[in-house]
Order: C-alpha cells, then structure tokens, then sequence
C-alpha cells in the first residue's frame, strides 16, 4: 500500500480522482480575499466620509464658539468663515 502512495505522489502523469480536493480550498480562499477586500473598501469609505463630516462641522463650530467667546474679531471670523465655505464649495464640486 505504502509504496502505491509513493508512486503516485512522485509521478507527475497520475490523475488525481478527485478534483475538488484541490479546487474546494482554492475556492475557499478565493471567497475569503473577497469579503475581506469588501469590508476593506467598505470602511476606508466610511471613515473618509466621518473625517469629511467632523472636520466641516467641527471647524464651523469652533470659529464660531471663538467669535462670540472674543477671540476672533469680526473681520477675522467672515474672512475666516468666507475660506472655510470656499473650501467646502470645492470638495462638493469635485
């Protein structure tokens, strides 16, 4: 028995009778690349959009708690609310 194993295993031209036990884990591994570059793709968009959302809000936010706290004349806070929405303008025009 041990040396039909042998012979098999070394010669090149021996069919193998089941296929699948070579294509199912091929398989296998193919779907599991798949998800994991779905879920991949699927969280770098997201966390792109929540940075976008943060940073626009959050700026708008704070130039505005620093105007009414003094620390932002007027002059500084419409030229600095004036570049801010220039700069949103931008990103939704691309």
């Amino acid at each position: 028995m041990i040396p039909a194993l042998v012979s098999t295993a070394t010669d090149p031209t021996a069919a193998d009778p089941d296929p699948w036990r070579i294509l199912l884990p091929l398989l296998m591994l193919a779907g599991i690349v798949l998800v994991a570059w779905v879920v991949i793709v699927s969280l770098r968009r997201k966390l792109r959009m929540d940075q976008d959302d943060r940073t626009l809000t959050f700026s708008l936010e704070d130039l505005r708690q620093m105007h009414s706290n003094g620390d932002l004349t007027d002059e500084e806070f419409s030229k600095a609310q004036k570049v801010l929405y220039e700069s949103m303008q931008n990103k939704s025009s691309d």
